[in-house]
């Protein structure tokens, strides 16, 4: 970091502590039981003036029961309580000038029997929320979730987009997915398919954070989606069993169980899911060597059929030991089994003519499973603060393994050499320990500090074994043996401080991470070796005009470290034409962003962003004329740039139609040096998501989800055109059955298409899939319906599961 930037940090957060303003009244404290004093979490609390009971202010308890309420005067209030299933609370509140101008008040909530015997909870969240640092959706009680995976639930959410395996939020790719607030450690290809094999059933909420604070890793700055599970509120045992079955060109089914267990300080839970998706995929691709004496042109029909089946579990224990202290632990395991199946026909054209054919034929294995084990600690201390430490374990491994056969034919489908059969194993472990303390400090006059350390260890092992067949014998061929070591430790610290004036809300902090990275390569004897130190300042500052006008500013920088399996070299043999290799020296990516947001009557959201991008980490191809083949790589892109404005607009239409709209609009520019030239390209891009809701009756609502994107850029590919509907209908049958009946991509439109055209170096391909699918849900709620609080937890190593991706 440059001394102006250490400088200007400095002068920033000193401005921000030594600012003077008139003092405001305050009052916080704790919502508790009245039979267990276990604190209780979504009561509203609300300030009511005397004697005239006008509303003066609003709020919520936080899952450790606490709530704060600001910028009040000196009066005679009353502090009101309320929550379904409780006795409504009132109590007198005489707010004085003190000290500190802070005021203490407890509320504690009796059982009201009679609301328990038949509670059923006719409320319901918005579907879309706004928090001063990231956007939450509510899919819980939503039909987006029935039927789906969790992968096509966070391409319907707003401002996400999944493509192929990767996830970028609002146009920027390189989002991080956390599940409940841990790390998965896996990226691209990995993630994806944990996700895929992961029903949306088991999800209540998504929280999407574009800008994370210093209390984010830095190498989350891309943005952060956390999902969050299912958790039943309920005494007692309760859960809910659902059944999925969907038919396209081929069927795909899902049982799914949620489990909740709670008596006294005790809480158990398990979300289990099994996933079996039969799918298709067609994908023409071309390679065009075109600048050469004798132009050579590859033209390829791929024919896929894959078999994924997945069981998941999520599940952990919670014991209270009393209102401040709970202790846990947590663990989410999947095992994926997936084996697909490739018909390729690949046609070799020369002077205008087919000059051969090669016919590939494979079968590629993909079993892996992932292990996240999580013990935590939490200290809660009411509205003045939380102390919580979490150690943690990650576990992956996969064992890869593909078969070839290779036909050679010339025009006439006559063999023009022997065929060739080859075999290969690529098996991959990885294992993360990490430790994460998290404090939390509410300080006088209106300022909040929060402080944190982290420190993870993580050691990778790819192995790659190649093998032709003999005769009857596969021969290993020592000459492609290779293997990749490769050990990470990362450090951090942080610090945030929060400061609330009459109208503004500022809250600066900057997060210092060092990183100690040793890689080996067996082939070719390269040795990665790097110990680098970075600072990330961040700046958030949310002006209130008054209820209706609202303004944010972000300034956050943060860099994305590579994902583990981009660091491997190991080649990857797809066809006789075409290979993959990662890249060890691979730099990480820095990111600066700027955002300036408006938000009307805290529902319509409009704002400004610029994203500065230094050696960004991008998928891409080379030709290689002399062997005629094409390699996939991954490389760094010198410059990036991103300049967006975009709206999100929730939309009653009538009475029976509401429309949640993400309209955005940007700017992407690349510049880099690359092979002999310097790739530098600007390209306006446009879409729009709109979800829309019709509850056409109490118990029958519809859905309907459209999204349009125009031709877009990712790194040196040119990104077709995208648009897809989807539309479902939902019919409740009681307070426990429910069905839903949905088709996924109704026109069947949803594909993709890349296409690079740079110097010499012309290559593409389209993807078509079993996207069209009908698909019917059955869903059953059983057990205690009492209604009871319980507590969410976030773990440690969020980041490191990502990259595991």
């Amino acid at each position: 970091m440059s001394a102006c930037k250490k400088t200007a940090s400095l002068l920033l957060l000193s401005v921000l502590i030594h600012l003077q303003v008139s003092a405001q009244l305050q009052i916080r404290g704790t919502v508790k039981e009245d039979s267990t004093q276990l604190p209780i979490a979504y009561a509203k609390i609300t300030v009511l003036n005397l004697p005239d009971s006008t509303i003066v202010a609003n709020a919520e308890s936080d899952a450790a029961g606490g709530y704060e309420i600001r910028h009040l005067k000196k009066g005679n209030y009353a502090l009101k309580a309320v929550l379904i299933g409780y006795r409504e609370v009132s109590v007198p509140l005489n707010l004085t000038t003190t000290d500190n101008n802070i005021a203490e008040q407890s509320l504690v909530l009796k059982r009201d029997p009679r609301l328990l015997k038949e509670v059923t909870v006719a409320s319901r969240k918005p579907l879309i929320e706004y928090k001063i640092d990231k956007i939450v959706l509510n899919v819980e009680k939503s039909i987006l979730t029935n039927g789906n995976s969790v992968w096509n639930l966070l391409g319907k959410s707003p401002g996400v987009e999944t493509s192929g395996s990767a996830v970028s939020i609002l146009g920027t790719t390189g989002a991080v997915v956390l599940i409940n607030g841990k790390s998965t450690y896996l990226r691209g290809e990995q993630l994806s398919n944990m996700l895929r094999g992961m029903a949306a059933d088991q999800v209540s909420q998504i929280e999407i954070i574009k800008h994370p604070s210093a209390r984010y890793e830095a190498g989350q700055g891309v943005g952060v989606v956390n999902i969050r599970t299912v958790r039943n509120q309920a005494e007692g045992m309760n859960g809910t069993a659902s059944f999925t079955y969907g038919q396209g060109k081929y069927d795909k089914y899902s049982p799914a169980v949620n489990l909740n267990y709670k008596v006294g300080k005790l809480n158990a839970y398990a979300n289990y899911s099994f996933m079996s998706i039969k799918d298709y995929q067609r994908q023409p691709s071309y390679v065009n060597y075109a600048d050469q004496t004798v132009p050579v042109y590859f033209d390829q029909q791929q024919y896929a059929r894959t078999i994924n089946r997945s069981h998941t579990l999520i599940g952990g224990l919670d014991y209270t030991i009393n209102a401040k202290h709970t202790i846990g632990f947590q663990v989410n395991a999947q095992r994926v089994r997936r084996k697909s199946q490739y018909d390729n026909d690949t046609y070799i054209w020369s002077k205008g003519n087919i000059d051969s054919i090669v016919h590939t034929n494979s079968a590629i294995r993909y079993p892996s499973g992932v292990q996240l084990y999580n013990v935590y600690y939490n200290l809660t201390m009411g509205a003045k603060g939380s102390l919580s430490v979490n150690a943690d374990y990650a576990h992956y491994n996969a064992d890869n393994g593909q078969d070839y056969f290779f036909s050679y034919f010339n025009p006439n489908m006559e063999e023009r050499k022997p065929s060739a059969y080859f075999r290969n194993e690529a098996p991959v472990k990885l294992n993360v320990k990490g430790i994460t303390v998290d404090f939390i400090r509410k300080l006088k006059n209106d300022y909040t500090l929060e402080l944190g350390a982290k420190s993870t260890w993580m050691e990778n092992n790819s192995d790659l074994v190649y093998a032709e067949l003999e005769g009857d014998k596969y021969r290993v061929d020592t000459a492609q043996l290779n293997k990749f070591d490769y050990t990470e430790n990362v450090n951090a610290a942080y610090f945030n401080l929060e400061k609330a004036f009459k109208k503004w809300t500022v809250k600066a902090g900057t997060r210092v991470e060092q990183t100690i990275a040793k890689g080996s390569v067996l082939r070719q004897n390269d040795i990665v070796d790097r110990n680098y130190f970075r600072v990330f300042p961040s700046v958030f500052a949310q002006y209130v005009v008054n209820k209706n006008h609202e303004f944010n500013f972000s300034y956050t920088t943060s860099f994305e470290r590579p994902n583990y399996n981009y660091l491997s070299p190991l080649a990857i043999r797809r066809d006789p034409n075409a290979y993959s290799t990662g890249n060890p020296f691979l730099k990480p990516s820095y990111t600066n962003t700027l955002e300036l947001a408006y938000i009307f009557r805290k529902k319509y959201r409009v704002a400004i962003e610029i994203d500065n991008i230094s050696d960004r980490i991008e998928q891409s191809v080379q030709q290689h004329y002399d062997t005629q083949s094409l390699q996939n790589i991954i490389a760094n892109i010198d410059h990036c740039y991103y300049y967006r404005i975009y709206f999100i607009i929730p939309v009653t239409i009538t009475k029976w139609w509401q429309s949640n709209i993400t309209w955005n609009n940007y700017l992407i520019q690349y510049k880099t040096p690359y092979l002999n030239g310097t790739y530098n390209i600007t390209k306006p891009v446009f879409y729009i998501n709109a979800n829309n809701t019709f509850p056409i009756s109490k118990s029958v609502t519809a859905e309907m989800t459209a999204y349009y994107r125009t031709p877009s850029l990712n790194g040196l590919y040119e990104v077709g055109t995208r648009f897809f509907v989807d539309a479902a209908i939902r019919k409740t049958f009681s307070a426990k059955f429910a069905a839903v009946l949905s088709v996924t991509d109704i026109f069947y439109t949803n594909r993709w298409q890349w296409d690079i055209n740079y110097l010499d170096q012309h290559s593409g391909y389209k993807t078509y899939t079993d996207s069209r699918v009908v698909k019917l849900n059955l869903s059953y709620k059983f057990g205690n319906s009492k209604l009871r609080t319980a507590k969410r937890h976030t773990i440690g190593i969020g980041s490191e599961r990502d990259r595991m991706r």
